[in-house]
Formats: structure tokens, C-alpha cells, sequence
């Protein structure tokens, strides 16, 4: 409150852009993503997600354009617009069968419009997001938003090590578990993302491949 009373609200200015900008722009200049990068912003916001689902809360709407990065920098993530979160233990007045969040980066569960909604919907947010980092592309493409929810809906998402090989296998499984249609197998938490991501992270390079032939005695 202010001195007279009236309510006011603080708020971080962070400078830079948002993430869908930044991927736009790196897929017109031919960039890929550096990996490590992308493992360090997908940890970040797993920490974030955490965060709030500790205290009942899911976003619902993960995506690059509510991802703003500090300065430009992709390991400098800012999760924001909490403006259609869900407290997981509350009654809401939503009408059931009511569709939420953005589509193709919605969960399968999200589209359906179902009511019992928990963090697990917004993991599934999270590997569309690392795909699209690390792809350049959505996880389902298509003409319209009918046409994509259809893909979600019906169709088994792409694995990243199909569209860039060099990923790490543990990144791809990862991914691949965060989409997962069926939310029983996706990860349980997003702890359990934050820890699996810091691992590789963490991991040394493989050893540098060359096509050099032996030298010759």
C-alpha cells in the first residue's frame, strides 16, 4: 500500500526479449541453439515450475512468448504471465470441457478441456518448448489450430534426435518423456526434470570424433 493507501504492485523490468523471438530469429539467420544452452533454460524452468506447483498452482500456458531471457541470454530465463494459472486444490467456476492455454503447446489432457488438470500438463508445456529450441520447429506443424489439435490428439509426436541427431540420448529421452500423451508417463515432478537436466548439463563432452587415418609408421 501506498502512503495514501492506494494498492500498488512492484514488478522486475527485465531487458531484453522473449524466447519465440529469439528462436525466430535464429531460425531466419540458419542458427541452431546451442544444446547445453537449451539443457540450462529447460533446468531453469523446470525450477520454476516447481516452484509453483509446490504451492498448487499450474500455469497452463508455457510457451516461448512467456519466456522472456534476461538480457538476451537463453540460461537467463523469467517465467511470466501467471494470468490463466489453476489452483490445483480450489473449486473453479470453468465450465468443464473449456479449452485453456495455447494451442501446440497444450497438453493432450489441456485440449480435452478436462477439469483434474496438475503440473504433469505443464511439463508436457516444457518438452514443447526444448523441441522447439533444439528443432526450430513446433512439435506438431500444421495449417490450422483444428488441424493441430487433431495431431496432438491423435498422433505420436516426433523424437528431437529425428529432426537433429547430434542431441544427446538423454536429452532426446527426456523430451520424449515430457511428451508423452498420457500423463502417467511423463515424469512425476518437475524436480524430477530439474535433476535429470542438471545431469546432463553436468556430463563431459563425448570424445571428438575425426576422420583422420593413422598416421603412418
Amino acid at each position: 500500500m501506498a502512503d495514501d493507501g492506494a494498492p500498488w504492485l512492484a514488478l522486475e523490468w527485465v531487458e531484453g526479449e522473449n524466447l519465440r523471438e529469439h528462436v525466430v530469429r535464429a531460425a531466419s539467420e540458419g542458427q541452431k541453439p546451442d544444446v547445453l544452452e537449451v539443457v540450462e533454460l529447460g533446468r531453469k524452468l523446470a525450477s520454476a515450475l516447481g516452484a509453483a506447483h509446490a504451492m498448487g498452482i499450474v500455469h497452463r500456458d508455457v510457451k516461448p512468448g512467456n519466456i522472456l531471457l534476461d538480457r538476451g541470454r537463453v540460461r537467463h530465463p523469467k517465467l511470466v504471465d501467471f494470468g490463466i494459472v489453476r489452483a490445483t486444490e480450489r473449486d473453479h467456476p470453468t465450465t468443464s470441457g473449456t479449452v485453456v492455454g495455447t494451442v501446440g503447446y497444450m497438453a493432450p489432457e489441456q485440449a480435452r478441456g478436462q477439469q483434474d488438470l496438475d503440473g504433469r500438463a505443464d511439463l508436457f508445456s516444457l518438452g514443447c518448448v526444448l523441441f522447439r529450441c533444439l528443432t526450430l520447429r513446433d512439435v506438431f506443424e500444421a495449417p490450422g489450430p483444428m488441424a493441430m489439435l487433431s495431431l496432438l490428439l491423435l498422433h505420436e509426436p516426433p523424437k528431437v534426435s529425428s529432426l537433429r541427431p547430434e542431441v544427446p540420448a538423454a536429452l532426446d529421452t527426456v523430451t520424449s518423456r515430457l511428451l508423452a500423451k498420457d500423463r502417467t508417463e511423463r515424469p512425476d515432478s518437475a524436480d524430477e526434470v530439474k535433476v535429470a537436466l542438471a545431469r546432463i548439463g553436468a556430463a563431459p563432452p563425448g570424445p571428438i570424433q575425426t576422420s583422420r587415418a593413422p598416421a603412418r609408421k
